[in-house]
């Protein structure tokens, strides 16, 4: 079924939900188009054993996220502090002393990585896994390293590039942790509140295969 509208909007994840909702508040015909049968792209909520609805997908915010703590507080959800306090533990099991060497040496690596400029043609093409491999540092330090970096970007070292995290890493500009805060209600339930009045204008299921400029407008394909 063909569609014309003024703007259409590929993907239903935080972006194209802050599209939407401004086109919307300005009058502006549109249409949202998600390949899923949900809205929220990263974030996501699942139910527990236990009855309850926590976030599977990206839950963590933190004050110096000021657009996304304004969204938290204009829908009215709860925000929790993240309890973070406590004793380190490492897997394998470790002494104190062995962990908190392993800890700093990893750090040192990453402090390493971090001296290199993302635009060098040297690390062109270089994943973060092929460059560690290249360093001489200890074995159980190497390991932390990838264990860091895996368990924050919920990705294999080997699918990132090295440039990438470097210019990333160069970015982060926290005064807190970024695991402040988490919201009550799931982060999902804020992508939910955000779609909640677009009607019709939102497809799901719908991904779209081909985007085809023409003489005076643009044509998407989700056949």
């Amino acid at each position: 079924q063909a569609v014309r509208t003024d703007v259409a909007i590929v993907g239903a994840g935080f972006t194209g939900l802050s599209a939407a909702h401004e086109l919307n508040k300005a009058g502006i015909d549109f249409v949202l188009l998600e390949a899923r049968g949900r809205v929220g792209g990263r974030v996501e909520s699942k139910w527990n054993g236990l009855g309850e609805q926590i976030d599977s997908g990206g839950q963590f915010l933190c004050e110096d996220m000021p657009e996304l703590m304004a969204l938290v507080r204009t829908l009215g959800k709860t925000l929790v502090e993240t309890y973070v306090k406590g004793e380190v533990i490492a897997q394998p099991l470790t002494g104190e002393q062995d962990a908190e060497r392993i800890y700093y040496a990893s750090r040192a690596i990453r402090d390493r990585m971090n001296a290199i400029a993302p635009g060098d043609p040297t690390i062109a093409g270089l994943t973060v896994a092929a460059w560690l491999d290249r360093q001489n540092d200890p074995g159980e330090a190497k390991a932390a390293f990838r264990s860091m970096i895996e368990g924050l970007w919920c990705q294999a070292l080997e699918k990132l590039p090295l440039w990438h995290l470097i210019d990333n890493d160069r970015r982060i500009t926290n005064e807190v942790s970024e695991l402040q805060y988490f919201v009550h209600e799931t982060m999902q339930s804020l992508a939910d509140d955000l779609a909640e009045d677009l009607g019709d204008r939102l497809r799901l299921n719908t991904p779209v295969r081909t985007i085809e400029r023409r003489l005076g407008g643009v044509r998407l394909a989700s056949t």
